[in-house]
Formats: structure tokens, sequence, C-alpha cells
């Protein structure tokens, strides 16, 4: 998992407990920034009706920060449309995506970078 922190990006590595630490530290941090104006996770167009009585202490951090709330919503996405291409071409299976909208020089330097990184991002 990778997570921002004050130096830059840190990494952890198969360590769940200690990913999960880090994760809601991350949280509280952004939370507590004055500088960062508040984003609108979801909008809801019509009243939730939260059960309190079964909310799990661990989910909630501090009062008004819900991670079940936040995440209840949110589908992930990609920003644009991908393209998918065979990483290797004697396991026609095993595939990457890249951008459509990237320019074609660029498209195919990354596709022969994957390629040779498979051991990394495949």
């Amino acid at each position: 998992m990778k997570f921002s922190t004050p130096e830059g990006v840190t990494k952890v590595h198969r360590n769940q407990t200690e990913a999960k630490a880090c994760y809601m530290n991350a949280l509280r941090k952004v939370a507590k920034r004055e500088d960062v104006a508040p984003a609108v996770m979801t909008i809801h167009s019509e009243p939730m009706d939260i059960d309190h009585k079964d909310i799990d202490e661990e989910m909630v951090l501090e009062e008004g920060l819900d991670l079940r709330i936040i995440g209840s919503n949110s589908l992930a996405s990609p920003a644009e449309e991908l393209e998918a291409f065979p990483v290797n071409f004697s396991e026609p299976t095993q595939e990457l995506k890249v951008g459509e909208k990237l320019e074609k020089k660029m498209k195919e330097e990354l596709k022969q970078f994957l390629r040779e990184n498979t051991d990394i991002f495949a």
C-alpha cells in the first residue's frame, strides 16, 4: 500500500495491521488540515437512516468521519477509456491497460516499458 507523508510517498508491504494504521493516520491528518477545503464525497437526494447502535468503534475515527458512509456509494472508475494490450504475446490472457487518449508515440513507449517490466506491473 502506498500513502503520502510529509517526506513523500511511503510503501507498506505485507503487513495489513500496519498498513491500516498508516491509512487511518493519514485520514486523520487530512481531516484536520485547515488549508484544504472540505471535499464533498457523495450527495444523497434522500436522507440516510443510520442505526448508530451498529457502528463499529474502529470504523469511526473522529466525530463526523465514518468510513462506512464515505465508501458506501463511491465506485472507482478510470478517468478515461482504457485500451487493453497483451503483455506477453505467448500468453494472450495476460493484459494491461493504458489510456486511449495518450499520444500514439507515448502509448507505444509506455506499452514497451510495461512489457519490459512485467515482473513489477503485471
